[in-house]
């Protein structure tokens, strides 16, 4: 697993996206496993906090075990 972190716009999808074809790895986007609230705060230019982050980490702890 490779964890890439940036500021919004900063190109790490592409980035992430890139490097998994070179690695012939799967990719994820961590955007996908939020819930529809968190991806309208999100939109909203509303910071996301412990809370909002909680099921999303819940779900990528049990899919990696």
């Amino acid at each position: 697993m490779s964890v890439v972190m940036d500021v919004s716009g900063s190109g790490k999808s592409s980035f992430r996206q890139a490097l998994a074809e070179a690695l012939d790895w799967d990719f994820l986007e961590g955007d996908d496993m939020l819930p529809p609230s968190n991806v309208e705060k999100m939109c909203a230019d509303i910071a996301l906090d412990g809370r909002d982050r909680r099921p999303a980490a819940r779900s990528r702890r049990r899919r990696d075990q």
